[in-house]
């Protein structure tokens, strides 16, 4: 018999491979410098390419780059389980990724749209080899210490990704996206000459590729969007402005105008032909436009405006104090004003949206968000609006939706908190007597569930108020694809209903609800009003209103039901990002089902004594880690109220505790987690209660108190999810141990997929609890001697 690590195995068993611990890694502070470059390479190149893929795809193949992340760290140590890797594989992989990282950003750039139907192959083959090479290096200082040492350098890695976490938003408020993006290749240069500083010449092609790419800048400007191409067919962008959550891009006319008429977003049929004063048009990641209205103070230019169905709601109630939630280039704003409201609130997500109506454009806007009757504020509505104690006439929302991916939007998919039962339960609080509600959705074509929805949705919050009567608050009404949904603090009166019927008449809209004023054939919205969503269960479609912990709004069909792709083209992008997801957790499930099978073929490089239970351990805390810090990162978004801050709070305070964690392995030791895991657990589930209490309308409202609440929430809880590695590796030895961070990796990629599926089906809630319960059997799994010193 042969003893390896603890470990007896038939002499014939023994691997043929040479153990990692033969390469030159020594774990001092050298070494792990270099880990955390790399680690904070990892986290940024990751996020930042969500927003690149935002622009140049559809939002719903944003989380596609956590995946090949995760796939691109996991596959050395599947070569590493069977391929002895020489001392200078390390330096090559980050000579390799200083190249590789800002020729992903060109390929993508340059390259996706061109692709057509194959653009997201063309993404995965550009940024894989990146992911791989940063994960090479990764591994190889990772796991080239024995036994618990391996713990400092594993401290050294996650510390590294939470910097990078923390420090991306303000990367990104210096640096245009594409720029810093290709600038991050500078890191594992960096990492390189801290190792290897006689190996210093192989980083200099690196720096070279970086700084001409850079100086030449015309591989980083994008020409191909999502929608459109930029400098053809006139559409020529004036300006560009970047920054940490999105892509602005103005025009001096509004795209894609079928006429010479003013924009509109739900136009009449009897509307005035009269040309309106301009607009400059701006677009948000090449997908969503607001415009810029050229305004000289006399609204009587202004009166077009309401030929919109989007402010229908002046018809029937004149307000004085208005909040518009999603104000972008000041239409609504200019439209509250003109119908004689004395103070509006303008709140808009993108203060660099803010900043151009009153900076560059001031002067043509009219400087509308520097008028005294005009207040804006950035930030998320529905956040701005619980902070607020003031009461306002009208609250609207017009086609808020923004088809971008966020940092976070990467990780959850759509999920809208505008959209929710909560959400419009605030609207209602922040009401006068006599307020209303006025929000507005697609109803026709691949958009066409939208309107029936936001409709039940409207019902369900007046049913959760107590109203008795849900049908004398709520009226409905429609301009070519739009519709809107009124509803009323206190019921509509005959006469105001009566002045919807004429202004209806007037400017050629469609009123479907109340059914008193709406004609026969338009009766549809009063039978989805009166039967609610089992009208559409019968079709497989998921109509219930969404709420908090499920705020799905844009997702109208389960992520495991049999959807075609005729079906979801149908039932537009958002069916084609169900469609996408789908496709892309069968594809990750078969290959880690795969990737378990590999030992069984390849016998001879594994030793056999711990594999079982240490494979099915290392993948265990994969799946369990992700689905807690997803979940997490989701019910954050409300609670910080942006998705970015929410990205930058949560994956750095839990990288940031998890790498204290695995520093404080060592003296926790494997009995301590043994005995305490169970402690983890309870944590997991008590930082789980505690995020969606501060999301609920009795936590403190102040921003200072919810961030400090989530860092210190999520870092504690990191700490003790942190250990689990680092002891797993002294628990089930090294003889194996690349092939267990393979399978860790493994794990990870699918549960970064599965995660948005199963939050989607059962809501954050449920899937926090079940990271819990997957780190309680995780605890059992690891029970047992260790097969190793656990302070080697």
């Amino acid at each position: 018999m042969a003893r390896r690590s603890g470990i007896y195995v038939r002499s014939d068993q023994v691997p043929t491979s040479v153990t990692l611990e033969a390469l030159p890694v020594h774990g001092g502070l050298r070494d792990g410098l270099a880990m955390g470059l790399v680690a904070a390479t990892v986290v940024v190149f990751e996020l930042t390419l969500t927003r690149l893929l935002s622009v140049v795809l559809w939002y719903h193949w944003a989380f596609f780059a956590v995946s090949v992340a995760m796939l691109g760290l996991a596959l050395p140590g599947v070569l590493f389980a069977l391929v002895q890797p020489r001392p200078g594989w390390a330096t090559h992989a980050l000579a390799g990724a200083g190249i590789a990282v800002p020729l992903t950003v060109v390929v993508i750039i340059q390259g996706a749209r061109a692709a057509g139907g194959s653009a997201i192959l063309v993404c995965f083959a550009a940024a894989l080899p990146a992911f791989f090479l940063l994960g090479t290096a990764t591994c190889l200082l990772l796991l080239g210490l024995p036994g618990a040492r391996v713990a400092r350098i594993y401290g050294a890695d996650l510390i590294g990704a939470a910097v990078g976490a923390l420090g991306m938003v303000p990367l990104l408020s210096v640096l245009p996206t594409p720029v810093a993006t290709t600038a991050l290749g500078i890191l594992p240069l960096a990492a390189l000459v801290l190792m290897r500083p006689r190996a210093a010449p192989l980083a200099l092609p690196g720096f070279i590729v970086i700084a001409v790419t850079i100086g030449w800048g015309a591989p980083l400007r994008i020409r191909h969007t999502k929608t459109y191409v930029e400098g053809g067919g006139g559409i020529e962008p004036i300006q560009e402005v970047w920054s940490p959550t999105v892509r602005l891009t103005t025009f001096d006319h509004v795209l894609f105008a079928s006429s010479t008429a003013p924009f509109a977003w739900g136009p009449g049929t009897l509307r005035s032909a009269a040309r309106g004063p301009g607009e400059i048009w701006v677009e948000q990641d090449g997908s969503a436009g607001t415009p810029i209205t050229r305004f000289s103070g006399d609204f009587r230019q202004l009166q077009y405006l309401f030929d919109d169905v989007t402010a229908v709601a002046y018809e029937a109630r004149r307000p004085e104090r208005v909040a518009v939630i999603g104000a972008g280039g000041g239409r609504d704003v200019l439209t509250a004003l003109a119908a004689g409201a004395e103070q509006v609130m303008a709140i808009e997500l993108h203060p660099e949206l803010i900043a151009l109506v009153n900076g560059p454009y001031g002067a043509y806007s009219g400087h509308l968000y520097d008028r005294p009757d005009v207040t804006a504020v950035a930030g998320d509505g529905r956040t701005v609006l619980a902070r607020h104690a003031g009461r306002f006439d009208l609250v609207q929302l017009s086609l808020i939706d923004s088809w971008a991916a966020t940092a976070a939007g990467a990780y959850t998919l759509a999920e809208n908190h505008l959209y929710t039962i909560e959400a419009f339960r605030l609207y209602w609080s922040r009401l006068t007597p006599h307020g209303m509600v006025s929000a507005s959705r697609w109803m026709r074509g691949g958009f066409g569930l939208e309107l029936p929805r936001l409709v039940l949705l409207a019902k369900a919050a007046l049913l959760a108020e107590g109203v008795a009567d849900p049908a004398s608050h709520v009226a409905v009404v429609q301009g070519a694809a739009v519709g809107t949904v009124l509803v009323a603090r206190s019921p509509f009166t005959e006469g105001e209903l009566a002045s919807l019927g004429e202004a209806a008449d007037q400017r050629g809209f469609v009123v479907h609800f109340p059914v008193a004023i709406a004609t026969p054939e338009r009766a549809l919205i009063a039978h989805i009003f009166n039967t609610g969503p089992a009208a559409y269960a019968k079709h497989g479609l998921r109509m219930d209103p969404p709420t908090d912990d499920r705020p799905f709004f844009f997702q109208t069909v389960s992520p495991f039901a049999a959807l075609s792709r005729a079906a979801a083209l149908d039932l537009g992008v958002n069916g084609e990002g169900v469609w996408a997801l789908q496709r892309l957790l069968v594809t990750v499930v078969l290959a880690a089902v795969g990737l378990l099978f590999l030992p069984f073929f390849f016998a001879a490089h594994f030793e056999r004594g711990t594999l079982a239970r240490g494979t099915t351990y290392f993948g265990v805390i994969g799946l369990a880690f992700f689905a807690v810090e997803l979940a997490w990162l989701a019910r954050s978004v409300l609670v910080l109220g942006h998705p970015t801050l929410a990205a930058t709070v949560v994956l750095g305070s839990l990288l940031l505790g998890s790498g204290v964690g695995s520093l404080v392995a060592e003296r926790i030791g494997l009995g301590g987690l043994q005995r305490g895991g169970l402690g983890v657990v309870a944590v997991v589930i008590a930082t789980t209660a505690f995020l969606v209490w501060l999301g609920g309308p009795t936590a403190p409202a102040g921003w200072l108190e919810r961030v400090v609440g989530v860092a210190l929430g999520t870092g504690l809880a990191g700490v003790g999810m942190g250990a689990f590695f680092p002891l797993g590796l002294v628990r089930f030895g090294d003889g194996n141990k690349a092939w267990f961070w393979a399978v860790n990796g493994a794990a990870s990629v699918v549960s970064a997929v599965g995660v948005v599926a199963l939050t989607m089906e059962i809501g954050i809630r449920a899937v926090a609890l079940l990271g819990a319960a997957l780190y309680a059997v995780a605890v059992a799994l690891l029970q047992g001697r260790a097969a190793v010193d656990d302070h080697s």
